[in-house]
């Protein structure tokens, strides 16, 4: 009988240290992306900064695409703070999904930059 209690023990211990890992990681995760979606903001708002000076045209070509891309950014950083773990399955797609999502949007806001200095 002790020794089935002791194995449960263990298990129980196994566990848990497996969930603290999980929980570990996932804040370590956040911290990263929350990171890069700060460094988004910051670039979104110096070429907001820069628009300032551009012609009326260039205004009206970017405005949307501007607000489009803080939009996004803003629902990035909802996703990761409201993200709650179920299981490492779900943990792993919804890395996989944000990691893309987030690669997007870095690829989006250089275009506009790239764009703009032609």
């Amino acid at each position: 009988m002790h020794d089935a209690q002791d194995k449960v023990r263990e298990e129980q211990q196994d566990v848990n240290k497996a969930m603290e890992d999980a929980r570990v990681e996932m804040e370590k995760y956040r911290d990263e992306e929350r990171q890069k979606i700060t460094e988004n903001q910051e670039k979104i708002q110096k070429f907001r900064d820069k628009m300032t000076t551009a012609n009326e045209k260039e205004k009206a070509k970017y405005r949307d695409k501007i607000a489009e891309l803080e939009n996004k950014n803003n629902d990035m950083r909802r996703k990761i703070d409201e993200y709650k773990y179920e299981n490492e399955t779900s943990w792993q797609k919804f890395k996989r999904e944000f990691n893309h999502d987030m690669d997007e949007m870095g690829h989006s806001i250089d275009d506009m930059f790239k764009d703009n200095v032609k």
